[in-house]
């Protein structure tokens, strides 16, 4: 069975719904909820922009934050969406570091909504700026 990118974020939802009330579980779905948006992201990135991603010399991913940054400079009716995008993904991957490596500070049901409202949004965003480029 394969999944698409947003079952990650569908599953996050779930089991925030069903079980968000355990610490572990809060840490898990932040981690879902990123993991979803960074593989859409990284198909956008690849297949609708055509970024090469490998050839940027950072980790994997900064290399998507620092493609979308790097793309909107040469593509400026979309300039200030990929700039955003760029930003926006890289606030949802320090939460997602948090919920995984700072396990001395707690995640909350505050970070949980915050990370789905957030990763719901840009998912939104995301497919407005393929239909964007696609139409561009």
């Amino acid at each position: 069975m394969t999944i698409g990118s947003l079952d990650f974020l569908e599953y996050a939802v779930e089991l925030n719904n069903d079980h968000g009330n355990s610490e572990v579980i809060r840490r898990v779905i932040v981690g879902r909820a990123y993991y979803s948006i960074f593989h859409v992201a990284t198909d956008f990135a690849t297949n609708d922009l055509q970024i090469d991603l490998e050839a940027l010399e950072c980790s994997t991913h900064a290399r998507l934050f620092k493609g979308f940054r790097e793309f909107s400079t040469t593509n400026p009716p979309l300039k200030s969406k990929l700039q955003a995008l760029s930003r926006d993904l890289k606030r949802l991957h320090s939460m997602r570091v948090n919920a995984d490596y700072h396990l001395n500070e707690t995640v909350t049901d505050r970070h949980v909504q915050t990370m789905l409202v957030d990763a719901q949004w840009v998912a939104k965003r995301i497919c407005e700026l393929q239909a964007a480029s696609a139409a561009a």
